[in-house]
């Protein structure tokens, strides 16, 4: 009884050997890929979902945005022009009046990050996965007739798309642990939070002009310094002297740069000690396979 089991299960065994050499191992392997997009779709979706049904309990219809009840009449598609979506893709960029690279140096790591995780294989398909969330932001705004955003301060349209350009920083930091560049990755940190600082402190509707106009220089920095602050804190503690105010926020930038690089370098200490040996090991993100 106990062979004729064993030669049962053997026949079993074959059967089932032949049945994934015949395409069950294939189909498991598209089942594998097929479920994290699955997820991810899901994920990705929910938002617009919650977008329509926001707008068919407001509204009474899911396809009513608020654009169309602020301006009667209003097409949505017609409000939306990719001829032009590459002229206002560049000025998103590179423009002084909306660039995120002029408001956001720091980003130019993050550009660079993108950059080594493409050339590497394993973390290739992060890096498309960011390029094109980013894009998809990008391009979608870029086409939008009010691209511009008004009189905001800075490129606020594409705050959404932000995170795929500020975590790739995470790969330059840690492919490149040399002191040149965390004082390169400080300085950019500390300028990006003193424009950004500025424009938070004084006022959210700046000045609109051409893309050579450079908001921070043309009303938010001289704002700063006058003492003229949109936010109720400083008004409520009494900042109102432009000497003692630029220099509590060089110092306060000081000190938040000198906090994150001793943050990372203590960071990058416990996960050399954990390879070298230590009882546990501790995962980086982005860190290059041993």
């Amino acid at each position: 009884m106990v062979l004729k089991s064993k030669q049962t299960r053997g026949i079993s065994d074959d059967e089932s050997s032949e049945k994934i050499g015949k395409g069950g191992l294939g189909k498991a392997r598209l089942s594998l890929r097929l479920k994290p997009l699955f997820y991810f779709l899901a994920t990705f979706s929910s938002g617009s979902i919650f977008q329509l049904v926001y707008n068919d309990v407001v509204f009474g219809n899911p396809l009513t945005f608020p654009e169309q009840l602020k301006n009667a009449g209003t097409n949505l598609e017609g409000e939306f022009k990719l001829s032009a979506a590459i002229q206002h893709a560049i000025s998103y960029l590179i423009s002084p009046y909306r660039g995120l690279l002029f408001f956001s140096p720091v980003l130019i790591l993050g550009i660079y990050g993108l950059y080594i995780m493409s050339r590497d294989a394993r973390r290739r398909p992060v890096c498309f996965l960011f390029v094109s969330l980013f894009l998809t932001v990008l391009v979608a705004y870029s086409s939008w007739t009010d691209w511009a955003g008004g009189l905001a301060y800075g490129p606020r349209f594409l705050i959404l798309g932000l995170p795929y350009l500020s975590i790739p920083i995470s790969v330059v930091l840690f492919q490149n642990k040399s002191i040149g560049m965390r004082a390169i990755f400080l300085y950019l940190f500390a300028i990006s939070s003193l424009i950004e600082g500025m424009g938070s402190l004084t006022t959210a509707l700046s000045v609109a002009g051409n893309n050579l106009l450079y908001q921070p220089f043309a009303l938010n920095f001289p704002w700063f310094l006058q003492g003229k602050f949109d936010t109720w804190w400083p008004a409520r503690i009494g900042a109102n002297s432009s000497t003692s105010q630029l220099f509590g926020v060089v110092l306060f930038q000081s000190i938040w740069a000198i906090a994150s690089y001793f943050a990372i370098k203590e960071r990058g200490t416990i996960s050399r000690e954990y390879e070298n040996g230590q009882p546990a090991k501790v995962v980086v993100p982005f860190q290059e396979a041993a």
